[in-house]
């Protein structure tokens, strides 16, 4: 199978390494990782299982690659490439490129063991910083506005640069945490407020992710299960909780999310 990558995460799946200006061939049993000089050395050191080209023109030297083999197809997947990038390709060579959407994502979407063991790590991870997260609010966080509190979770989670982050944390205050994804405000943190903290880190490139919703009494923590003054509110807490626990319940190897979700 002949096909071309631009993604860095599709790239990474497939090498064990990739970076901002990267392209990948994989022709037949042969593949190619097209890189720029800024990343020789931790390309050589890192990359498995392909050649490591360096480059100052990506796409000219992914071409003079494909003119030399000979090929006469390749897919791609259009989601990854800039109108730029494949006009490149595509205008000086006579090979028949082949769009596939999602056509790593498709590879990738069922995981292997120790694909499972790397979320298991990132998810321990996730948990581990919550709990930090939550010290850090409790001391310090009483009276501070939700952009100082995304501040303090953005190095907490992270572990102050270790790990990077899934996406930009965000924390919510009573309306605001009825926003799906809520910008930071003004507004600060009071005691018995209610908190929504959704964020998430990665380790090595796999994503966790977890979403709580507590009330910012000088004793929370960001556990599964919470306790809340008002009846209204337990109740709809409870309900979610209940949804959750039943989903997880009937998940099974080879159902569909929205099997589960009904």
């Amino acid at each position: 199978m002949n096909y071309m990558l631009k993604n860095e995460n599709a790239i990474y799946y497939e090498c064990a390494y990739s970076c901002d200006n990267a392209l990948y061939l994989r022709l037949g049993s042969e593949a190619f990782f097209i890189t720029d000089g800024r990343y020789m050395i931790d390309a050589k050191t890192y990359v498995k299982n392909a050649n490591v080209v360096i480059a100052t023109d990506l796409y000219a030297q992914a071409l003079k690659i494909l003119k030399k083999t000979k090929i006469k197809k390749i897919i791609f997947d259009p989601k990854e490439w800039s109108v730029f990038g494949f006009e490149r390709m595509r205008q000086k060579s006579k090979i028949d490129f082949i769009p596939q959407v999602d056509f790593s994502h498709k590879k990738r979407i069922i995981k292997s063991d120790e694909e499972l063991k790397i979320i298991a790590k990132a998810a321990k991870l996730g948990a581990k910083a919550f709990k930090h997260l939550a010290k850090e609010f409790r001391k310090h966080g009483f009276g501070k506005d939700e952009y100082t509190l995304t501040h303090f979770a953005k190095g907490i989670l992270g572990d102050f640069g270790k790990y990077d982050l899934s996406f930009d944390p965000i924390v919510a205050i009573n309306k605001n945490a009825a926003k799906p994804h809520a910008m930071p405000t003004v507004t600060t943190l009071k005691k018995n407020d209610l908190l929504l903290v959704d964020a998430g880190l990665k380790y090595k490139r796999y994503c966790s992710d977890r979403t709580r919703t507590v009330q910012a009494d000088k004793h929370f923590m960001f556990n599964t299960h919470q306790k809340f003054k008002h009846k209204n509110i337990q109740k709809a807490y409870d309900t979610v909780l209940k949804a959750h626990d039943n989903a997880i319940s009937k998940a099974r190897s080879g159902m569909k999310a929205k099997k589960i979700d009904a």
